[in-house]
This record gives C-alpha cells, structure tokens and sequence, in this order.
C-alpha cells in the first residue's frame, strides 16, 4: 500500500492512477483498501479524513510497552 500526503488537491490525473492500482483485499478484516491512497492537508484539517489502512493482529502484538527512564522522568 502506498500513501500520498499532498498540500495541494489531487488532481484527476492523480486520482486516477491511484484508482488504477486497485484495492488490497484484507482478508481478516472483511474489507478492500485502495492500494494507493491520496489524502490532502486540508481535507485532514477541516474534514478529519484519515488514510485507510488495516490493522493485524501482529500490528497490536508487536506494540509493547516498554518503558524507560527518559519516558518515566517525561511524565514527572
């Protein structure tokens, strides 16, 4: 999957190239993504639209909590 963070609005060239990679069917999570997506600076701002991507378990697992002096003396 690819994403596109742009501080212009895609163009329609742009958003059909990204529509030509086709989807990522994810099989866990029952759904299709876009391969590449393009999301604006301004449609994150004022819409809140966030890049769609899929969350395995192995994501979740490998994201432990490890804490650490620094950490422990940033939060004082």
């Amino acid at each position: 999957m690819g994403i596109l963070l742009t501080l212009e609005e895609p163009t329609k060239n742009m958003r059909d190239e990204a529509n030509a990679a086709g989807l990522y069917q994810h099989e866990l999570m029952g759904r299709a993504y876009g391969r590449i997506q393009i999301v604006s600076i301004r449609d994150m701002i004022e819409n809140g639209k966030r890049f769609e991507m899929p969350l395995g378990v192995a994501v979740l697992r490998a994201a432990e909590n490890k804490p650490s002096a620094v950490q422990e003396k940033l939060i004082k």
